[in-house]
């Protein structure tokens, strides 16, 4: 079993047994794919657009930690592991 199918049975089981309230799957072909996805999102959740997707970003993970929701953001397909920390955003680490 490859990578994205261990992600998706472990994210399909915490969906299915109510673990998460909010579950994001991230195509990461780039870090700016992984930054507009997170944009995308923070716009969704909060109803309010950035200019910017770095400040997208930013807010985004800003309100998943103040946010008592439980969360599983699953980003796939990573090419360096620089890319999905988002480090210049926040501490963090990817796995």
């Amino acid at each position: 079993m490859g990578k994205t199918q261990l992600a998706a049975e472990f994210s399909g089981r915490a969906r299915a047994s109510g673990e998460v309230d909010l579950l994001v799957w991230v195509a990461a072909s780039s870090r700016e794919a992984i930054v507009s996805a997170h944009a995308r999102l923070a716009a969704d959740v909060t109803g309010m657009e950035d200019p910017a997707p770095e400040q997208g970003a930013a807010r985004l993970l800003q309100w998943l930690a103040a946010n008592n929701r439980r969360w599983l953001v699953v980003i796939e397909d990573v090419q360096r592991p620089s890319d999905c920390g988002l480090r210049r955003l926040r501490p963090g680490r990817c796995w």
